[in-house]
């Protein structure tokens, strides 16, 4: 809570959002998400996408402007608070027939990954392919705590099988770093893999303070939260989870 009051303060006059979630606080820009992207590049290059996620509990509906949302039925991914994994719907298989589909883009190997894939094949269309988390590490997740590095590596060879099973299928993969594109293609992935980084708002790196004002800042920040003050202190923003290696 402390730490969602400082960054509410600071960006108070920057047009950013500052939103908690589960073990995370977000810090995004208030006029820009992938809602609004997805519908710019939809309304300029006359695309028409749609959108199918699992159905989560949730106290505000997840809307796109001009997108159809279809929610399959999901059931909790207990390894992971806050996931949902999809189950077979006759939803997807209406929607599919009542639209002619040029490409399917999934986001992840698995429920909702294969039904992307089955209908690819059937439908005789490409398959496009994210892959965002380092899933061998990932796996960790499966037993946490002190035995998480043991456990991935002792599956490492069966997940990297996985893994290889399910994007081998693709007619394109995209990673968001170089070190994810490297990851796959030396570990057997053959379709063409591409480097797509995320993009970064240039909104986080303004500084409407004065030198005084941003010293006098960061003397009082470190003094409060008991940080030496010659110690550096670098801002994550993003999941704390095992395999993003925070404790490095």
């Amino acid at each position: 809570r402390d730490v969602i009051n400082e960054l509410v303060g600071i960006t108070a006059n920057l047009g950013l959002q500052i939103l908690k979630g589960n073990k995370v606080i977000e810090v995004r820009n208030k006029h820009i998400n992938k809602g609004v992207v997805a519908e710019t590049w939809r309304r300029k290059n006359k695309y028409d996408f749609i959108v199918f996620a699992p159905k989560l509990k949730q106290s505000i509906p997840f809307k796109i402007e001009g997108v159809p949302i279809v929610e399959l039925r999901s059931v909790p991914f207990p390894p992971y608070p806050g996931y949902n994994v999809a189950l077979i719907d006759s939803k997807f298989s209406k929607t599919l027939k009542k639209h002619d589909i040029d490409l399917f883009h999934s986001h992840g190997p698995f429920s909702l990954g294969f039904l992307a894939f089955f209908a690819s094949r059937l439908l005789d269309v490409p398959l496009l392919n994210t892959y965002h988390t380092d899933l061998v590490k990932y796996s960790g997740h499966i037993v946490g705590g002190f035995q998480a590095e043991k456990f991935s590596q002792a599956v490492s060879n069966v997940v990297w099988s996985f893994i290889r099973f399910y994007y081998n299928k693709s007619d394109v993969v995209v990673t968001p770093s170089k070190t994810l594109q490297y990851d796959l293609k030396s570990h057997g992935v053959k379709p063409p893999v591409y480097s797509l980084p995320n993009m970064i708002s240039n909104v986080f790196f303004s500084n409407n303070h004065s030198k005084d004002e941003q010293v006098q800042f960061n003397r009082a920040f470190k003094i409060k939260y008991g940080i030496p003050e010659d110690h550096r202190i670098i801002l994550y923003c993003g999941r704390i989870s095992y395999e993003k290696k925070l404790e490095i």
